[in-house]
Order: structure tokens, then sequence, then C-alpha cells
């Protein structure tokens, strides 16, 4: 089932949300989806809403809310990295591996061994 993120938070006993922009763009022209096709449609407030498209217009995909439930994605928890400063290119795969396994952030820290 394709899924989709929006910006603005979902009010509590909303039935309906709109879908603008580059989503917009993706669901009418990209996969084409129709009326009556399911999507997930996730807010910035850790909530996967279940959808059933009911109208595409001219700029904007209108879609019932069918469900909802919390995002498992993200962890509950928020880990932050220390990492000792490493020499070449090894901090930026440090960084990218970090933010792919769910850093929520990245503290560099110059040691006393440290070699940059």
């Amino acid at each position: 089932m394709p899924r989709f993120f929006i910006e603005q938070p979902v009010s509590q006993n909303a039935s309906r949300l709109s879908i603008t922009g580059d989503d917009f763009h993706h669901i009418r022209d990209v996969l084409r989806l129709r009326p009556g096709t399911e999507i997930i449609v996730c807010d910035g407030h850790r909530t996967d809403y279940t959808c059933r498209i009911s109208q595409i217009s001219g700029d904007k995909v209108e879609a019932r809310i069918i469900g909802c439930q919390i995002n498992q994605a993200e962890p509950p928890y928020e880990a932050i990295l220390y990492q000792g400063l490493a020499k070449g290119d090894k901090m930026d795969t440090i960084i990218q591996k970090a933010v792919e396994l769910g850093a929520a952030g990245i503290v560099p820290v110059a040691c006393s061994r440290s070699v940059v």
C-alpha cells in the first residue's frame, strides 16, 4: 500500500484529509491511483492514517480516513551518538550509518588521542 507524508497534523475528529503538492502529482501522474484506492498517510506526530481516495480534483487529492494507528517505524527513544573525530572521509561514513540506524543526534567530540 503506498505511503505518503504530510506536514500538517490531522485533527483528532477529522474524517477527511487533502494531499497537495508533489504527493498529489505522484498519486495522480506517477502511480495513477484512482478513487477507491487505499493509501497510508503519515503526519508529523507519529500517526498513520489508512485512507481511501474519494476524489482527485485539479490540484489536490481528497481522501476519507478509515482508520488510524500509532506509527511503529520510529523508535520510542532518542539515541544521541557522541563520536570521537575521525580521519579523512570516515566521519562522513559514521554519520551516514548512524542516521540509518536511527540516531536522533550526533555530537562530534575532540578526544585527547584524536588525529584529524
